[in-house]
């Protein structure tokens, strides 16, 4: 996962709920280790996140940034690659 795209995504939840960035980016790895899931000690940390749609918004919005992230350019690509040995 980029820095660019963890920062997108960081503020993609921010634009649904206002939070400090620490508590965004706590979202964010619920997000990923409870596969899209609202976990209960969040939900009860952040009741709030418990509100018709509100989830469902933030983790559509995390996959968006992630799925909309253009690919690299294949000669970036190719210049840090590590040589294959043969």
């Amino acid at each position: 996962m980029s820095c660019r795209r963890w920062s997108l995504a960081r503020q993609a939840i921010k634009e649904i709920v206002e939070m400090p960035d620490q508590q965004a980016d706590r979202l964010l790895r619920s997000i990923e280790q409870n596969q899209g899931e609202l976990s209960h000690a969040l939900a009860k940390e952040m009741p709030v996140l418990a509100q018709p749609h509100v989830w469902s918004a933030m983790t559509e919005a995390v996959a968006k940034v992630f799925r909309d992230e253009p690919p690299m350019q294949r000669e970036i690509l190719d210049r840090y690659r590590p040589a294959r040995v043969r």
